[in-house]
């Protein structure tokens, strides 16, 4: 089970990432105009293999390929690591794992290792508990997020 920050809407710093292997999902303040469900942000360690050889489906560049007990992704994708070509790839993966804009997705630590760790933004999780306190909605949106990576696991 991964660890977890909470981090309120109104807490003004930027959470630390010390931790790489640490799952974290937080909630996005909320803008003038407010819309019918939070957004949050995702902050995801991942392990990529590069110029996979592996069959992925039609039209997909990559896939994700395991999701550890530490919370940790391990991604396949088709792309070399030269240019930048593989972290696109794998923000393109994530970006459909999580039925979101590609330009939501980003690579914020590790642009030239394998293990990187993913900011999703903008990112609309359905729950279950409507009613439930903050803390239980993190835990919930983490659930969620979770059993997304393993459906769209190979």
């Amino acid at each position: 089970m991964a660890q977890l920050t909470l981090y309120t809407p109104n807490t003004p710093e930027t959470p630390q990432l010390e931790n790489t292997t640490m799952l974290r999902l937080l909630q996005q303040p909320l803008k003038s105009k407010p819309t019918p469900t939070p957004l949050y942000t995702l902050y995801l360690p991942c392990t990529t293999k590069p110029n996979a050889r592996r069959p992925f489906p039609s039209n997909a560049s990559g896939m994700v390929t395991g999701v550890r007990d530490d919370d940790k992704v391990d991604v396949s994708v088709s792309a070399p690591a030269r240019d930048g070509e593989a972290n696109t790839a794998v923000m393109r993966v994530f970006a459909k794992v999580f039925n979101t804009a590609p330009s939501n997705v980003e690579v914020i630590r590790g642009e030239k290792s394998r293990e990187k760790v993913l900011r999703i933004q903008d990112l609309v999780l359905d729950f279950v508990k409507r009613e439930a306190g903050e803390g239980e909605r993190i835990e919930e949106g983490l659930r969620i997020v979770r059993e997304r990576l393993r459906e769209n696991c190979l």
